[in-house]
């Protein structure tokens, strides 16, 4: 009989760390998968050790899978969902993190130790009637009890920042959340800005432009602010896109301009490689919903912010670009309520 010190050392020395903003839900079912092993370590029970380390692998790849917003396809097996779960975490910057090519090549081992754990339950593990021992040996079951734990615990320290910096929920954090200093920069060095999609780089964009432009200072020092536009390998033009866009218009889609905003997406993309593709589209944008600036705006902000455009013309590069960002300033002199009759005298 298993003593209860025993099982106690067992649970102390080997259990698996709650990645911060789990799901409870999702952390009570990879517990109980790692209780099921722990206690199947503790009483020497070989066979069940072998189908426990199984299954909570399995429990903690279809969690990542989940957090990513997805659904594992039904009758997936073992070898699909670990795959699956390791590709999403095995880039995965954050804190203490390592992304180097031997740190990559040890996890991969680790992963291939995993997978070897479907063939080795299907042979020695329970979950099937067999009419013959298995033979299984203590070395199986030491095996698949530290392989399911090495992996676990590799994929759960990779699945905190992954959650951090999932793009739908910043995106609706950023939306009322509390943001304090260094809050922001560490979920989207979370949220890996260059290597999401085009368009969820612009979604976080448009998202922290509209919180700065809402007065969170520490957003738009983290978000904003430390932008360095030329260094793409860190900034994407997708994000910063987003940033200008913000910048420009508010959630229904009018223009929403103070002569601050025009500065700083002026220092935005005049940073860029190149700045045409952006400020194409910003200007058919700006020109079309001109006209309705007004009514969001008093004389005295209108004259600030095309004061501010004819300023920052000069920091972008001569030619198209500086003429794209005349037009809007142009654009919007022309729909002041009074440019008609001034035209006329």
């Amino acid at each position: 009989m298993v003593t209860d010190f025993r099982l106690e050392y067992v649970f102390r020395v080997t259990s698996l760390k709650r990645p911060d903003g789990i799901g409870d839900d999702e952390w009570t079912a990879i517990k109980e998968a790692e209780d099921r092993l722990l206690r199947s370590k503790a009483a020497s029970d070989a066979p069940l050790v072998v189908g426990s380390a199984k299954e909570l692998c399995e429990a903690i790849a279809k969690v990542v899978i989940a957090e990513r917003g997805e659904v594992p396809r039904g009758g997936a097996d073992m070898s699909e969902l670990i795959t699956t779960a390791h590709k999403l975490l095995e880039f995965q910057p954050g804190e203490g993190l390592a992304n180097d090519a031997e740190t990559r090549k040890i996890a991969q081992g680790l992963k291939s130790v995993v997978l070897g754990l479907g063939e080795m339950r299907n042979r020695h593990g329970t979950g099937h009637g067999r009419a013959v021992p298995t033979g299984i040996t203590d070395e199986h079951a030491e095996l698949a009890f530290d392989a399911a734990l090495l992996w676990g615990g590799w994929a759960l320290r990779r699945l905190e920042p992954y959650i951090a910096g999932d793009v739908t929920a910043l995106v609706r954090d950023l939306d009322g959340e509390v943001f304090h200093r260094g809050d922001l920069a560490r979920r989207l060095e979370f949220a890996n800005l260059p290597r999401l999609p085009v368009e969820d780089q612009m979604r976080l964009g448009i998202a922290v432009a509209r919180r700065a432009s809402a007065g969170t200072f520490v957003v738009k020092e983290d978000g904003m602010e430390a932008v360095q536009s030329e260094d793409e390998t860190r900034w994407p033009p997708g994000y910063l896109e987003g940033l200008v866009t913000g910048l420009f218009f508010d959630a229904n889609g009018y223009l929403d301009l103070k002569a601050w905003k025009v500065a700083e997406a002026a220092r935005l993309i005049a940073g860029l490689r190149d700045p045409l593709p952006i400020l194409q589209r910003l200007v058919e944008r700006a020109v079309g919903t001109a006209s309705s600036y007004g009514l969001a705006s008093d004389e005295e902000s209108r004259q600030a912010v095309v004061q501010e455009f004819d300023k920052t013309v000069r920091m972008l590069p001569e030619g198209v670009p500086q003429h794209l960002w005349s037009e809007i300033a142009g654009s919007l002199r022309s729909s002041a309520p009074d440019a008609g009759d001034s035209e006329r005298r």
